[in-house]
């Protein structure tokens, strides 16, 4: 779980700083924009861009080597997000009010509810025992 949530922090900061560097580009791409370059802020946000993206591929295919992609996939969207609005409420002072607090609480129960759920059916059986085909119940068919 330490690799999917380090992946899941850089992504959401990777994302933020996405954001701010579309800001940047956007600025630049005006009539007066040329010093948005210059500016260390934005090297910065192309570094992080850069540097971000290989640490979540390398953290996720840790994660995945340790567990079956059933429970990866959703566990990194839920959280992923989760570390990405609290992080937009943080940077960029977007505020919940209490409608858009109530939907995001329904709507992240009902993710963490669906990942049990997806999750549970499963118990502690091994891959192998899942998989398991044994010769005497293969029918063959004695024309082929």
């Amino acid at each position: 779980m330490v690799y999917l949530t380090i992946c899941n922090m850089v992504g959401a900061l990777t994302v933020l700083c996405g954001k701010g560097l579309g800001i940047s580009i956007k600025t630049l791409l005006a009539p007066s924009g040329i010093g948005v370059i210059f500016h260390p802020l934005f090297w910065v946000l192309v570094a992080c861009q850069i540097v971000g993206i290989p640490v979540q591929i390398v953290y996720i295919n840790k994660a995945l080597a340790l567990f079956e992609t059933s429970a990866v996939t959703p566990i990194k969207y839920v959280f992923t997000n989760v570390f990405l609005i609290i992080g937009s409420i943080l940077l960029f002072q977007e505020s919940l009010g209490p409608k858009d607090f109530v939907g995001f609480a329904c709507g992240f129960v009902t993710i963490v509810v669906g990942v049990v759920l997806l999750n549970s059916p499963k118990g502690n059986q091994s891959k192998a025992a899942r998989y398991d085909v044994r010769d005497d119940d293969v029918e063959m068919d004695p024309l082929q």
